[in-house]
């Protein structure tokens, strides 16, 4: 079975270094990369590749036109919105999928260090990411529970779940 998604059209959502853009890049495709931080912005003029468009607003902000991605790549990023941001933003991010287009995204859980501090994180349950992805086929979902470090160094107790989802639909294999 071919995973990959036939559209070579990608949106990375949070880009910061641009480590997933110049992945998609090598892979050959077609990016949207979408952070507000100037650093951001100051990669990509410095990687001046024809085939990636840096959006510098919130993703929130971001008109995500429907159909349009074959894949979308939010990795330890949606935690920073709110309940409410979060629950409205990622109906908007699988509809910007194109038929067979594939999610990957991680999200916090329940038992994240951070789940405590609402201002800090948006945690969420097995049953909620569940609803979150509603319309979305599963291709895979891990949970993890882990001792680690947060960015800056910092021993931190993770709990994430990584989501692979696909849109429906006819998808050539």
């Amino acid at each position: 079975m071919r995973l990959g998604p036939s559209n070579r059209t990608a949106l990375d959502i949070g880009a910061g270094s641009l480590s997933s853009s110049r992945h998609l890049l090598a892979c050959g495709f077609a990016v949207d990369a979408v952070d507000p931080d100037p650093h951001t912005q100051e990669l990509a003029v410095e990687l001046d590749h024809p085939r990636l468009s840096l959006h510098r607003t919130d993703v929130q902000d971001f008109h995500i036109e429907p159909g349009r991605y074959g894949l979308v790549v939010a990795i330890h990023v949606l935690h920073l919105l709110g309940p409410d941001d979060l629950r409205m933003l990622v109906p908007r991010i699988a509809g910007g999928l194109a038929t067979g287009g594939l999610l990957c995204a991680t999200f916090l859980g329940i038992r994240d260090a951070w789940a405590p501090t609402p201002w800090r994180a948006t945690v969420v349950s097995s049953d909620e990411l569940t609803d979150l992805i509603a319309g979305l086929e599963v291709v895979r979902m891990t949970e993890l529970e882990y001792d680690g470090v947060d960015v800056l160094g910092r021993p931190k107790r993770w709990h994430t779940f990584r989501c692979l989802a696909r849109k429906p639909g006819a998808h050539p294999c």
